[in-house]
This record gives structure tokens, sequence and C-alpha cells, in this order.
């Protein structure tokens, strides 16, 4: 299966951050949690670590003789440590006032959060485009159409070569509350700002939110769809259905690929 470290590193986010709930709720709570808190957090937590475990030593394996054994090591601790340095700060400072725990709480949190990041780029993935069985560029449009289907809040397109023919495609099903970015090039009066700034116009018009953004050739190159937390390579474009293979699959969608192209939408020209 390509991309089967893409998703098990994906499934691996998705569930370090359903476990260490019980503590950002703490850390991120108005109230100052009590020490009693603190301790229902920590049996929350370490109820899920075993079930986690098995994704951290999945993701880790590449083969049955080929491991990367001490980064697995250090993601395994990372809620070990936590879960430890926890009790440790509650029992050893009965007397310290309960702002003052929360406060270095949040810095072991936060601590714990950086170093499961740190440790999770450590390990290698070759992100591979998918190309549907069907070899056909339709069977990419259907699948694309059943992602916007589940849009809940954000739709960012970034194409250099962005066309007219982009809107009545895809931009058309979206429920117009979802927030909307296009990025593309200056472009000429077959793709870029110059030939699609009338119908986003349009477009600008019916949305609650939609900005088309102008930005370098040189920053773009290939082409990239962000629907809500997930982020999908889309090879030659969208608007090539029907005349090239068409790749689509998903690709890293960790924070700091999103900042990446929050980066690119913050440092481009809003057109409108």
């Amino acid at each position: 299966m390509k991309n089967i470290k893409a998703y098990q590193r994906d499934r691996l986010i998705l569930e370090f951050g359903i476990l260490i709930a019980p503590y950002a709720d703490l850390a991120q709570g108005t109230a100052i949690p009590e020490i009693n808190e603190y301790r229902k957090a920590v049996a929350k937590v370490q109820g899920g670590i075993d079930k986690w475990l098995i994704g951290v030593k999945e993701f880790t394996t590449f083969a049955q003789d080929i491991s990367f054994q001490r980064e697995y090591q250090s993601l395994r601790f990372v809620f070990a440590n936590l879960n430890s340095a926890l009790p440790h700060l509650i029992d050893n400072n009965v007397s310290m006032p309960l702002d003052e725990i929360h406060s270095k709480f949040k810095t072991i949190l936060n601590d714990t959060v950086d170093g499961f990041y740190k440790n999770l780029d450590n390990i290698p993935i070759e992100w591979e485009p998918e190309i549907f069985e069907a070899n056909t560029p339709f069977t990419a449009y259907l699948r694309i159409r059943e992602v916007l289907a589940v849009i809940n809040k954000r739709f960012d397109y970034f194409d250099r070569y962005l066309k007219e023919d982009f809107f009545p495609l895809f931009l058309k099903s979206i429920n117009k509350d979802v927030s909307v970015r296009l990025v593309t090039t200056l472009g000429n009066d077959q793709y870029g700002v110059k030939a699609i700034s009338s119908i986003s116009k349009l477009a600008f018009q019916e949305f609650t939110d939609y900005q088309l953004i102008e930005v370098d050739y040189t920053i773009l190159h290939d082409r990239f769809l962000r629907v809500d937390e997930q982020i999908f390579n889309l090879g030659p474009g969208t608007d090539r259905a029907g005349i090239a293979l068409t790749n689509f699959g998903l690709t890293d969608s960790t924070p700091k690929v999103h900042q990446e192209f929050d980066d690119i939408i913050l440092q481009g020209r809003k057109v409108h």
C-alpha cells in the first residue's frame, strides 16, 4: 500500500492528541485545577498508553528486521516521562500554591508535546503520490468531490496554473460559509490571477470568507488541496481533468507543514 507510513504517521498524531486530551483540558481550562484533577488525568492517560504504543511500534518498524529502535524508545517514553514527572510534581509540592503547580504542569506538558514531534520528525518517510488503478483523471475527480463533500470550515487550493475550469468543477459545490483561499500566480490570459480575476470576483461575493492570493511563481511547485486539517497532493492539477492522468493522495499534514502553507498565504498579495 502506498503511503502506508504517511497514514501511520497521521494516525499516530491523531491518537496522540486524543491520548493527551485529559492533560490538555487541564492546561487550557479557565479554572486552576485541584490536585485530585491531576491524579484523575494521569489515570485516564495511563489507560490508553498500551494501545497507543502498538501504533508507535508499527510506525517505527519498516521490515521484520528493520526498525528505528532508538526513535521507538524515545516516543515510547514520551508519556512515561510525563506520567512520572506529574506525580512527582504533585506529591513533592503539597504546600506549593495551585497556580504555581499549574504553571509547572503546563511547562512539562509543552515539553512533552515538543519532544513527541521532534522524535516523530526523526523517522524518514517517502511521500508518494497515488495514481488510481482505473488510470483515468475522472476517477481522481470523483475522489476529490468525495473529500469536498465533508468540508467543515476550510478549503485552500494552491496552484500556479489555476484556471477558470476550477470554479464550476469544484468551488460550486462548497458551502458558502466555508473559508476559501485560492493561491496562484499572476499568470496570463490562460491561467493565474489575470485569467480568473472576473470569475473570482463573483465567488468573492458569494462566500462569507473568500480570498484570492497572488504569489511569486517560484513559491508554488506541486499543487495542493487543504481541506480542514488534511492536505492532499493533486499532481498535475484538477484543471486538467480529462486531459492527463491526475495524481491524488493524502500527504504530510503535520502542524509544521500547515504552518508553511499558512505562511505562503500570509506573504502573498490579497487580490480580493
